[in-house]
């Protein structure tokens, strides 16, 4: 076993939310792993795992819940009988009630959405193609859609304006004024005797606007809101700090979502919501007559085999992972090689990611990034990227080292750099942070900042290991408190 960073995890890592195109995210030149993300119908529950597979719970009357053979599957969404599936590959897969056929046939998606009776799928042109949805044919610049349940469909576009077509008779339709949004949602039923229908947007700033008719409208003193759901006459706003809030009819207790935390992803269904949890696991309020609630042993962060719960590193492993960070060293068996060595080249993609500053493919052009990293070297974007902030300038002549193992003090100029934290010379004094680093080593400033930032205490005997080469364990508690805040 490696050795164990001694801070105990105080917290855990909220992944982002991604609204539109649910991107698959590659840690190296083959692992995978997928946002992972929920969504509600009628009465069935949908889970996306991190490794592209897919649960759902609930009633499955016309084979809602037949999503057990699905892989490689980026984003779901979920209609009143019927679940349907984004592929990697930008292909769509769809069980229950809508025909299977005709969705199968749709290609270069890269975003789907779902109706009460409808399914829709984003180009990556910016077209619409759609199935018992009402598309029009002259949408362009699309990045979202959602479907309503009185048979509208709602499109947000790239400038951050609105869409809407179908059965458009009680102000659901009612977009065009709206500006700067970020997202959209649709609720409404078809299945009532009162008709029931709205629009709800995201706006750039954190405010909530909405249309058309029913109760899940009160929205306008929401703030600090990430992501908006609809259903029906009720809808859900997740806020910045992890909360949510929740208007509109509440008949089975579905607005019961005030004492949830640490959410990242909400999800609505006909009478139920669904949240779900930086850690991976998810939470259910209201109906819950089909077992569309039984999601308590849910966990979408499919877990490595190679690190067990009771592992040292688990908790920062999975934050990195949640964080996407990372997605491990394999894929077929998921693994993460906890006791490995990290490559210096390792390293910089964990830093890149961990910043959020990856480049495109082909950012390196025609240009080697080092003397020893090619333009068409994997790595290369990456390494690029770390340079040009300043965070590396290799080994000063001319070479990166992409292969050789990262040692802890290396580790410790390359984390102080990222974090725009480096002290001045002279930071250590004549005192010795470690019994194994002076205060007079290359090396001495970089280690104390690490201490001092509370992103490490050596192994726990006084000593920091300054020639020590970095694990991916011991990688990941450093990355997880550096970034993460843990």
């Amino acid at each position: 076993m490696g050795a164990k960073e001694e801070k105990r995890w105080t917290g855990v890592i909220a992944f982002a939310v991604i609204l539109a195109a649910w991107l698959v995210l590659a840690v190296s030149s083959s692992a995978q792993m997928v946002q992972p993300q929920v969504t509600a119908g009628g009465s069935h529950t949908v889970g996306l795992k991190s490794d592209g597979t897919v649960v759902a719970v609930g009633d499955n009357s016309f084979g809602q819940l037949n999503v057990g053979s699905w892989t490689n599957i980026v984003q779901v969404a979920a209609g009143e009988s019927h679940t349907v599936g984004l592929k990697a590959d930008g292909t769509v897969v769809a069980v229950g009630a809508i025909l299977d056929q005709i969705v199968r046939s749709w290609s270069n998606i890269v975003a789907i959405g779902a109706g009460n009776t409808s399914a829709m799928g984003v180009k990556s042109d910016g077209t619409v193609v759609g199935t018992g949805a009402y598309i029009s044919e002259s949408w362009t610049n699309i990045v979202q859609v959602a479907g309503g349940g009185m048979g509208h469909t709602v499109a947000l576009k790239s400038d951050g304006t609105v869409e809407a077509q179908g059965l458009c008779g009680i102000g659901e339709c009612d977009v065009w004024r709206w500006n700067n949004i970020v997202q959209v949602a649709a609720g409404g039923s078809s299945s009532t005797s009162v008709m029931i229908a709205h629009a709800v947007g995201l706006k750039k700033d954190g405010t909530v606007v909405a249309v058309g008719t029913g109760s899940g409208l009160d929205v306008g003193s929401w703030t600090n809101i990430v992501q908006v759901a609809a259903w029906k006459s009720h809808t859900v706003g997740l806020k910045s700090d992890g909360t949510v809030v929740a208007t509109g009819d509440n008949p089975f207790g579905e607005l019961d979502v005030g004492s949830w935390t640490d959410i990242v992803q909400v999800a609505i269904g006909g009478s139920h919501t669904v949240g779900l949890k930086s850690d991976g696991t998810v939470v259910s309020a209201g109906d819950n007559s089909s077992g569309q609630g039984n999601v308590s042993g849910w966990n979408l962060l499919a877990g490595f085999g190679d690190v067990p719960p009771e592992y040292w590193a688990h908790n920062y492993i999975m934050a990195i992972y949640g964080a996407q960070i990372t997605a491990g060293c394999s894929t077929d068996p998921l693994e993460y090689c906890p006791e490995a060595s990290v490559t210096r080249e390792q390293m910089a993609v964990f830093l890149i990611r961990a910043l959020d500053q990856v480049p495109a493919d082909g950012y390196c052009g025609a240009m080697n990034a080092f003397s020893d990293v090619t333009f068409d070297r994997w790595s290369c974007k990456y390494l690029k990227r770390l340079a040009e902030l300043g965070i590396t300038t290799g080994y000063g002549d001319g070479r990166f080292g992409p292969e050789d193992s990262v040692t802890r003090e290396q580790m410790a100029v390359f984390i102080t750099k990222a974090l725009a934290s480096v002290p001045p010379d002279g930071y250590c004094g004549t005192t010795d942070p470690f019994t194994d680093v002076s205060f007079d080593r290359w090396s001495c400033k970089y280690v104390k900042e690490m201490a001092e930032l509370g992103i490490t205490t050596g192994y726990g005997d006084g000593r920091f290991g300054p020639d020590d080469y970095v694990t991916r364990a011991q990688m990941a508690v450093f990355l997880s408190r550096a970034f993460l805040g843990m």
